[in-house]
């Protein structure tokens, strides 16, 4: 947001992708900005047809049902596809963000007309990185301790995406208590101290035994 005066001139600038595709335009449903880009991806000239949604909202073309942790590195997942057929697969992570991001594969292999099965198989194959979302079993004094490393970056929605993991998994696994560190949010401008406290209001929401 720093190089941008608000939101709609960064989906403003996302939509120039449009500009350069011949096929399928998969956009994201929940977005505030969905029929923005929907109307830009056909003003551009891509037909009706071909612009494709995923999300949690119930128009979405792909739509996530429901979403249940297993364990800390492992969530079933249930998804309806643009034919109207459920599907439940296990995605190799119990963060929110990340098992969203399935959803999009997942709609890719459909719409290609690739071995659908074959793809969803893959789902369970560890991919997470350092940084995003990364989990860490380890002792101190003792003490079983859970560490999620979601350091890479921070934005307003990652880093609740992130405090929402934390407190899904301390539930998941019946941990004990939830202590969060938070490192600054960058290239936010002139909105640096609006986010930061959003941040805060966000944190005092939710059942975090510890912050810094």
């Amino acid at each position: 947001i720093e190089n941008f005066q608000n939101e709609e001139e960064i989906a403003l600038a996302k939509s120039e992708i449009f500009s350069g595709l011949t096929g399928i335009a998969l956009i994201n449903h929940d977005s505030d900005h969905y029929e923005f880009l929907k109307n830009k991806a056909q003003n551009i000239g891509i037909a009706k047809e071909s612009v494709v949604s995923f999300g949690i909202t119930t128009f979405s073309d792909y739509q996530l049902l429901s979403t249940e942790i297993k364990n800390a590195y492992l969530s079933e997942v249930k998804v309806k596809t643009k034919n109207d057929v459920e599907i439940s697969f296990e995605v190799s992570s119990s963060h929110k963000a990340i098992v969203f991001n399935y959803i999009t594969v997942l709609a890719c292999l459909d719409l290609i007309g690739k071995n659908l099965d074959k793809g969803i198989a893959t789902f369970k194959n560890p991919l997470t990185s350092k940084g995003r979302g990364e989990i860490i079993e380890t002792e101190f004094d003792d003490k079983k301790v859970t560490i999620i490393d979601d350091s890479y970056n921070a934005s307003l929605l990652s880093m609740k995406f992130g405090l929402e993991h934390a407190v899904s998994l301390k539930n998941a696994l019946n941990k004990n208590r939830l202590v969060v560190a938070l490192g600054d949010m960058l290239e936010l401008g002139d909105k640096t101290s609006q986010i930061h406290e959003q941040i805060i209001d966000y944190l005092q929401s939710l059942k975090v035994d510890f912050a810094i």
